[in-house]
């Protein structure tokens, strides 16, 4: 068993082909609509408007709606409207294949129960770190962030396989890491393949994955990294715990570490955490 997504899952259990997930894949992106998206179609923001707020979502965890009302973007009726029309149209895997006719109904709900069972192992609501990270708050606010900003820059939906002290070594060609040194200093390496790399540059360039070159991937890779350790390091700090973070840079592969593969719906990529040497004694709050 591994972790995974329900259409890996039907993959595997033979009920579908990959073309039969591809074309799931395009129907749900045609249906599924980010709330942005809906306001603007519904004329209550501009595009411009939504840009903003996606913006602001880099700097901060906190959802588009919640900001966009903040900002002043909606009001507090249209986003509560707009929750109700996205939840009405969210079609998934399932679903989609159903519509298609790659999966008979009444096959689904039998499925969906074998899946849960399936992944029930690695459903629990805490997350146990491997030895060398179990004293590390950040490390484990970083795993928690991760899938919430894959999402948000770059529209990929990722779970973390927990930790695997026996698996090999990655070799995923595009490696960049970043460090924050204080109290709970912490070295943080995303290495990934190229698909998975060029949808993270654009989605924080706000580029096609197509026009990027090696250059400018690697740079978005490291301001997507940047993104979210700044966002865990604030976390921290509303905690009160000082912390500062590095600029980011390409590493070379292999590097020790914590290894966490990034079950994706988009390329392949592991996440490498690793406890500073360079780190301060002091893991206690300052005092004011």
């Amino acid at each position: 068993m591994s972790v995974k997504f329900f259409g890996q899952f039907l993959l595997e259990s033979g009920e579908v082909d990959p073309g039969h997930l591809r074309e799931a894949i395009r129907l749900m992106n045609r249906t599924n609509k980010r709330l942005g998206t809906l306001a603007v179609e519904a004329g209550m923001v501009s595009e411009a408007d939504t840009m903003r707020v996606n913006k602001a979502q880099l700097r901060t965890d906190r959802p588009f709606g919640e900001l966009a009302v903040e900002l002043g973007v909606l009001q507090a009726d249209q986003l509560e409207e707009l929750v109700r029309l996205q939840e009405t149209r969210r079609l998934r895997v399932g679903q989609a294949l159903v519509q298609l006719g790659h999966l008979s109904e009444d096959r689904l709900g039998p499925l969906l129960d074998g899946f849960k069972a399936d992944q029930a192992p690695y459903q629990s609501s805490g997350r146990d770190l491997p030895a060398g990270l179990s004293s590390s708050r950040l490390a484990g606010v970083v795993i928690d962030l991760l899938p919430r900003f894959c999402m948000r820059v770059a529209q990929i939906r990722v779970k973390i396989a927990p930790n695997d002290p026996e698996a090999t070594a990655t070799t995923h060609g595009i490696a960049v890491g970043i460090s924050v040194r204080g109290g709970h200093a912490l070295d943080i390496v995303l290495a990934a393949d190229r698909e998975f790399a060029e949808l993270l540059a654009a989605g924080i360039s706000g580029g096609e994955p197509a026009d990027l070159d090696d250059e400018l991937v690697i740079d978005g890779v490291g301001e997507f990294l940047n993104v979210l350790a700044g966002n865990a390091v604030a976390v921290l700090e509303r905690e009160g715990f000082e912390a500062e973070l590095e600029p980011p840079r390409p590493v070379e592969l292999p590097i020790d570490g914590h290894r966490f593969q990034l079950v994706a719906t988009s390329g392949q990529a592991d996440l490498i955490l690793s406890r500073s040497r360079s780190q301060s004694q002091s893991q206690s709050p300052r005092s004011d």
